[in-house]
């Protein structure tokens, strides 16, 4: 009977947490990417140490939030699953017009977890790289492919054919613990698995 809020907050990490996480990620030589939906996430967000902020689709239309984000880092990646066309080319003309030499990354996905096969539509990222090529922007894939298909670890891999030069991957501790988000994740194994794909079709591309 727990409420959608009430186990959300239960799993969330503190900001002691996320202090701890971000020292250790800065050991090992791991990039911090951070999704911050609200003002008080991204003003927390500068006590650590991030290299790119995510803006989802549903804060496209939060324009002072994206404002502060690209004047205090205007290295974005875009998610685009959710959102049309149009609200793409505003926003990016937006943050453009911010900052136009900002590096702009755009992740299309279907929003959709787990993600049918059918519904993938790599071919789709033609569109954003024949659209927004005049600015260099970077494309990429956000895969929510069911962990369990046998080919989850291979078809994301198409995108790089199309173009994609960032994957987002899910990672779970144990699939069969069927923790939060487990359903469009990879173990550890498969994820180890899907690196090597990804460094292989890199080279053979």
């Amino acid at each position: 009977n727990e409420t959608i809020y009430n186990y959300l907050n239960k799993i969330n990490l503190s900001e002691k947490d996320w202090i701890k996480f971000d020292s250790r990620a800065n050991e090992l030589g791991i990039d911090l990417i951070v999704m911050c939906n609200d003002q008080y996430s991204f003003e927390f967000s500068k006590k650590l140490n991030v290299k790119n902020y995510v803006v989802s689709a549903a804060s496209f239309l939060e324009v002072d939030l994206v404002e502060e984000i690209v004047k205090y880092n205007s290295n974005v990646i875009l998610r685009t699953g959710g959102a049309t066309i149009k609200e793409v080319d505003d926003l990016v003309g937006f943050i453009l017009g911010i900052n136009s030499l900002s590096k702009i990354s755009l992740l299309a996905g279907i929003q959709l977890y787990p993600t049918p096969i059918e519904e993938l539509h790599l071919a789709s990222l033609h569109t954003f790289s024949d659209r927004y090529n005049q600015h260099e922007i970077t494309i990429g894939l956000a895969d929510h492919i069911d962990g369990d298909h046998p080919f989850a670890i291979h078809l994301p891999v198409l995108a790089l054919a199309y173009g994609a030069q960032i994957l987002e991957k899910h990672i779970t501790t144990n699939r069969q613990e069927k923790l939060e988000d487990y359903e469009a994740a990879l173990s550890i194994e498969q994820f180890t698995t899907f690196v090597d794909y990804v460094r292989a079709a890199e080279q053979a591309i």
